[in-house]
């Protein structure tokens, strides 16, 4: 029998892993200026809510600006 994950642990491991890989490889860094292309779907959303919350979260001063692609 598989066990479903919740939510809250789903979105916690979504905003881990990558921040993980920006903090290994120094991506971000202070003053940091970061555009997400968005278009409306969820893979877009997903980035988005990852950036926002690294941006409150990490400690790190840097902008962040969502572009609407058509």
């Amino acid at each position: 029998m598989k066990t479903t994950r919740g939510i809250g642990t789903i979105i916690k491991r979504l905003r881990r892993d990558p921040w993980k890989a920006m903090d290994e490889y120094k991506m971000l860094v202070e003053g940091d200026k970061v555009m997400a292309c968005v278009f409306g779907g969820k893979e877009s959303d997903t980035l988005l809510d990852m950036l926002l919350h690294s941006q409150k979260a990490s400690g790190i001063n840097f902008e962040l600006a969502a572009v609407n692609m058509d």
